[in-house]
């Protein structure tokens, strides 16, 4: 394995483009569902010598349970990419909305599904789960062991959900949220850092501003977290969207929008955990992983 990390890579193929992962593989290694870490941990000794050849390492979590950090930490520890397998932060005009220019402030390679733009419209599991399977099919051939970050339970169980056809030992690790006003204050200071980011990065109101421009994607924008609690906050304070970035932000409006956008992540992100926990406990092969 090269010790050379490449700079973040996103997937130019269409999930539309249906690639048979798994037939590509002439001979699937021997599974073995047992050899995994303990909930929520991998031992700090696991080596890239210990992981047997074509290994998926899954770090599951809902959004803000820190799975970025997380699945950037094993990566830099076994000089591997990260295949990112959120649909939503394949766009590339809502980069802030969707925090995936965390890829920019690190040497870690993280490898997005495909490059859309909100004009594209939704990306479906489906077509997410394609675009998954090609992307590590890819990778597998070329490192011994992959780090999936992923948060969509749909994603989760259409790819991962039939273990013994996979062509690659699994492991996983699940990370809940923290008790509920702890997870509340880590969201509000995520989605002021959104609302007021860096010099050179747009806001999630200037990405919001201008995807609202594209009338036939509203419903769609409206679908993601965070954004959805801003298209209200505009509605109650009768305030078009598009013009969002205009708007004189005082502090008590930064804190208002903060406060509704996290209080809408930390509602979404325990569905997000239910339905993970549900989704891996189906599964007999998951089921010593909650």
């Amino acid at each position: 394995m090269s010790s050379t990390v490449d700079n973040n890579q996103r997937n130019p193929h269409s999930g539309s483009a249906i690639v048979d992962y798994f037939a590509t593989r002439a001979v699937a290694p021997e599974h073995t569902a047992n050899l995994r870490p303990a909930p929520g941990r991998v031992s700090d000794s696991m080596s890239i010598s210990a992981i047997p050849r074509s290994r998926v390492h899954a770090v599951v979590g809902a959004t803000g349970t820190g799975t970025a950090e997380r699945a950037k930490a094993l990566a830099q520890q076994w000089d591997v990419p990260i295949v990112v397998g959120d649909p939503d932060q394949c766009y590339l005009d809502l980069a802030t909305t969707t925090r995936s220019f965390l890829d920019g402030q690190s040497s870690v390679r993280r490898v997005f599904l495909e490059e859309r733009t909100v004009s594209d419209g939704e990306f479906s599991a489906d077509a997410a789960g394609r675009s998954l399977c090609y992307t590590l099919g890819q990778l597998a051939a070329e490192h011994p062991v992959i780090v999936v970050e992923i948060s969509s339970a749909s994603l989760l169980g259409a790819v991962f959900g039939e273990h013994e056809q996979l062509p690659f030992e699994l492991s996983i690790e699940l990370l809940s949220p923290p008790d509920f006003p702890a997870y509340l204050k880590r969201l509000i200071d995520r989605c002021r850092q959104m609302i007021t980011p860096p010099p050179g990065r747009p806001s999630i109101l200037a990405e919001l501003s201008a995807a609202w421009r594209i009338g036939p994607q509203r419903k769609f924008l409206a679908s993601i977290a965070g954004l959805g609690a801003l298209i209200d906050w505009c509605e109650l304070r009768g305030v078009s969207p598009d013009t969002l970035s205009e708007i004189a932000l005082t502090e008590p409006i930064i804190e208002e929008m903060a406060i509704v956008m996290a209080f809408e992540h930390a509602t979404t992100g325990d569905a997000q955990d239910q339905t993970l926990r549900t989704v891996l406990s189906s599964c007999q092969c998951f089921a010593h992983a909650l």
